[in-house]
């Protein structure tokens, strides 16, 4: 992983929109075409899929993917930047362990209502 920081992948904005309360059919059928989308629309410059980040930051929220158990959760994240903290690890091990704390947060919505 570069040195580059890791951006979230969704705003609050759109976080928010998510959250906005509409019948369960529209949102099946929202969620239908947005993936249909994002198999149709590719990303010219890199070839990948346009909706990629936002799809993953959804089906990894335990929020917005049913309680799955396979999401991520600001307390994941928490427990990565503890160990981070107690410095049992060496250099290359720290590292990997601070990019994947980053890598989750940003699929994660903001804290905050």
């Amino acid at each position: 992983m570069s040195d580059e920081t890791v951006r979230p992948a969704l705003t609050a904005e759109e976080w928010a929109r998510l959250r906005e309360p509409y019948a369960m059919d529209a949102r099946i059928s929202r969620g239908k075409a947005a993936l249909i989308g994002a198999l149709h629309h590719l990303d010219e410059e890199v070839g990948r899929l346009v909706f990629a980040k936002p799809l993953a930051a959804v089906a990894l929220c335990p929020e917005f993917n049913g309680g799955q158990p396979f999401g991520f959760t600001r307390e994941d994240v928490w427990h990565l930047r503890a160990l981070l903290a107690v410095n049992a690890l060496d250099d290359t091990a720290r590292t990997r362990t601070r990019d994947l704390a980053d890598r989750i947060a940003a699929l994660l919505p903001p804290e905050g209502p």
